[in-house]
């Protein structure tokens, strides 16, 4: 085995895992930044935003 196939057997099964973990934060993110707005946290709400989108962009990225 190449070094390449050794890297993509790892990484296909790590993706499993990552997307099982970035589809639970993609529920609960928009749930925190609910409760974020009801406190009147506008720098935390941009945050969880912020966080979101780039789970967003690795879950597109894992295909």
């Amino acid at each position: 085995m190449t070094e390449t196939s050794i890297k993509t057997e790892k990484m296909k099964a790590i993706r499993p895992k990552l997307r099982i973990g970035l589809l639970a934060l993609q529920i609960l993110l928009p749930l925190a930044g609910y409760f974020a707005l009801q406190e009147g946290h506008l720098g935390l709400t941009w945050g969880i935003a912020g966080i979101f989108i780039v789970s967003m962009a690795v879950l597109i990225w894992l295909g």
